[in-house]
């Protein structure tokens, strides 16, 4: 791998990484919205609790899965599967009448 790969690699980082801010601030607004308020905090809650889970096992399977198949391949596509998921339950999520 050279010079080239690590500017893709780079580049599909940070396409990701501003696609999971937008989707976070998305994420955010929806949970305010569709909580009711008095169970605000506890979906904040919990919204942050798998948020930061995602982020400390995140770099773990990610090495993982580039020892394991010696390419980010792998890792990305499984980044790339979990923000199209979220995406797509952002798209289904209705607001209550």
């Amino acid at each position: 791998p050279g010079p080239a790969h690590v500017l893709t690699l780079g580049a599909l980082r940070l396409a990701i990484g501003r696609a999971l801010a937008a989707m976070q601030t998305v994420h955010m607004a929806m949970a305010s919205c569709l909580a009711p308020v008095a169970l605000q905090a506890q979906a904040f809650g919990a919204w942050n609790l798998i948020a930061e889970s995602g982020a400390v096992l995140s770099p773990v399977v990610g090495g993982v899965l580039r020892e394991s198949t010696g390419t980010w391949t792998a890792a990305l596509l499984v980044n790339a599967g979990i923000l199209a998921a979220g995406a797509a339950l952002v798209l289904i999520v209705r607001e209550p009448a």
